[in-house]
């Protein structure tokens, strides 16, 4: 058994409430505005759009591009659950409800991880609510987002069961990893580690107190320990082979290793933020975190409670969650962007530590302020940036009604403010008209990829024919892809560049003498002229 924590007593009403309200809170900036604007959040409604017309709506371009991958590889639980709030509701409004999912969700399944360690963990449960907007999010990493959510599941599902693993048991912690590796095998892999470290340590924790009871009987522990083990392996044996054949299929090849110097700054820093001035509370909520972790840790020292805990596996796990960020490259096979994921976990397994520790009535209310507080500010930003960028967002859209369904749309982001600092919102908006007008989006950088459900057909991915839609300076040969493909991409979309400074730019200008030789302008935004939409001639 686990050693619960004193209760809290009456407060757990008005914690009860405050957690409720923190939540309700965190789901404003969703539903306040027309558009989440995060980076690739429009690719992933796109190519869920497509996996649910693919089979019933003949489309000819759709049939023309794309096809449905349907190998076991991660990133299919996101798009299957859009596609599936697709079919009842609008594009927009099913990701309003998949965000508002995983907002109520995160909190809800960090506490029911944290009790399957301290029942009575409450007031440590708010550490999570910063942490909900977090960078990766507002990047439009959905499927990685949501496995965080699935990562808490699996982890806080084997720590209330793990001395109990029956068969029907065993069977429900195999499906949670398979739901979780469907969404991200970074997740999946971190789950494993957790449980492994987190059984190592209850089995020395077991054996230690064992060998200094007035009757030892480490022999016996040891064997449920071992048992424990093996049930636990044999659960995750599905999840562990998907994993070994995705390695296979993909490569595990490495590049990006950086200084440990330089990883070291950015857990600090911008792999938090999505815009600089965040950092006015990261910062301070990360020094928060820290000194926290400070006085826990010398308490836990001076304290009368002698030999280890099992409340301090999670502090071993926040330690193997650091060595594996030092180790790791930033890409590995296919898959880049790992640094910046782990930053997130090692920030999530030290507030899950923080969240089992039993706190004064004075530091439980300094918790829950600052948490809130800190919340409440993020959600503050989020809002007053979301509401600038849908404005830009509502003028890009009004070239939508112009294309015409089941045709080619090509659109390029030229402008040298890309939107919020560290994240593109302009860069796939295509995507939205994509999914709105049914049309093939030549920036649908998942189909280019052979990790996602939808990916182009040989011989039709414009990266082949045409160059990187997202890569600065582009490199663009518009009118060799209508030339050598086969195909013809019959609307090119510009956001922004019509600024002298920008208009002079190499690469603006070659992309603006292809399309004066075969396109033709056909619509300029009157908002602010930022959108031009040309139609091939």
């Amino acid at each position: 058994m686990l050693e619960p924590a004193p209760a809290l007593g009456r407060r757990f009403d008005l914690l009860s409430l405050a957690f409720a309200g923190l939540i309700a809170a965190s789901l404003v900036p969703i539903w306040a505005f027309t558009y989440f604007p995060s980076q690739d959040g429009p690719s992933h409604l796109n190519n869920a759009n497509i996996l649910r017309l693919y089979p019933w709506r003949d489309l000819a371009s759709f049939r023309d591009f794309y096809s449905i991958n349907l190998y076991p590889l991660p990133n299919w639980t996101v798009h299957l659950l859009l596609a599936g709030l697709m079919n009842v509701f609008p594009v927009l409004v099913a990701e309003k409800l998949f965000l508002s999912i995983y907002v109520v969700s995160y909190p809800l399944a960090f506490r029911y991880c944290a009790r399957g360690i301290t029942p009575a963990a409450r007031v440590g449960a708010f550490l999570v609510f910063p942490l909900i907007f977090n960078f990766l999010l507002q990047k439009g990493y959905y499927n990685f987002s949501f496995s965080v959510v699935f990562y808490f599941i699996c982890v806080g599902y084997w720590l209330r069961n793990r001395s109990d693993l029956t068969a029907r048991k065993m069977a429900s912690l195999s499906l949670l990893f398979i739901l979780l590796y469907f969404c991200h095998l970074v997740s999946t892999t971190l789950a494993c580690v957790t449980i492994g470290v987190l059984w190592l340590w209850f089995s020395f924790v077991d054996l230690h107190r064992s060998e200094n009871a007035a009757s030892p009987v480490s022999t016996s522990v040891w064997g449920a320990s071992i048992g424990i083990a093996a049930r636990t392996l044999l659960a995750m044996l599905p999840v562990v082979s998907l994993g070994f054949w995705y390695v296979m299929h993909q490569g595990a090849s490495a590049a990006g290793r950086r200084p440990a110097s330089q990883k070291f700054r950015e857990i600090f820093t911008g792999e938090h933020a999505h815009q600089m001035r965040e950092l006015l509370v990261w910062i301070p909520w990360e020094s928060f975190l820290l000194g926290l972790t400070v006085c826990m840790l010398v308490m836990r020292v001076r304290s009368r409670v002698g030999g280890p805990r099992k409340q301090d596996g999670p502090l071993l796990v926040v330690a193997a969650m650091a060595l594996i960020y030092l180790a790791v490259p930033s890409e590995i096979g296919q898959g880049g962007g790992i640094e910046p994921r782990m930053v997130l976990y090692l920030w999530l397994t030290l507030a899950l530590w923080l969240a089992i520790q039993t706190y004064s009535q004075f530091v439980g209310r300094a918790i829950v302020a600052v948490a809130a507080a800190a919340t409440l500010l993020l959600v503050s930003m989020n809002a007053i940036t979301y509401s600038k960028v849908n404005g830009y967002l509502r003028e890009y859209m009004t070239a939508a009604p112009l294309i015409k369904s089941d045709s080619t749309l090509l659109s390029l982001d030229l402008e040298d403010k890309r939107g919020i600092l560290f994240v593109h919102p302009f860069q796939h908006a295509g995507s939205y008209i994509a999914a709105e007008r049914e049309v093939v989006d030549f920036t649908n950088y998942e189909a280019g990829t052979d990790y996602f459900p939808i990916r182009y057909l040989p011989g039709a991915d414009p990266n082949t024919h045409m160059g990187d839609g997202e890569q600065r300076p582009y490199n663009i040969n518009i009118l060799g892809y209508n030339k050598n493909s086969g195909r013809s991409l019959e609307y090119v979309l510009l956001w922004g560049g019509n600024d002298p400074q920008t208009s002079e730019r190499p690469d603006v200008k070659s992309i603006m003498g292809q399309l004066a030789a075969g396109y033709e302008q056909i619509y300029v935004s009157p908002q602010r002229g930022m959108v031009r939409l040309y139609h091939r001639k």
